[in-house]
């Protein structure tokens, strides 16, 4: 849901989306978490968590919003602001 919302409001390419996820795992390590810690504070499995840091799995909104509270932070602090500063 999060990958069409961010295709049809924001025209974000796949490459900018893959840079989303890449932040994410940057995130991730600046908290020293592992995959399999963020699964579990996710309650999901860690592969499901990895597919989704891959940029594999399509992230929901839901998720975001869970993954977003982990690192005390907004949605939109890691999923859309890299590309709303590109089009200032």
């Amino acid at each position: 849901m999060v990958d069409f919302v961010l295709e049809m409001c924001y025209n974000v390419s796949e490459r900018e989306r893959s840079s989303m996820y890449l932040k994410l795992k940057e995130l991730r390590k600046k908290k020293k978490l592992t995959a399999r810690e963020m699964a579990e504070k996710l309650e999901i499995s860690k592969p499901f968590y990895c597919q989704i840091e891959n940029g594999k799995r399509r992230l929901t909104y839901d998720m975001a919003g869970r993954i977003a509270q982990i690192f005390k932070k907004k949605p939109d602090a890691i999923f859309y602001e890299d590309h709303i500063n590109r089009e200032k």
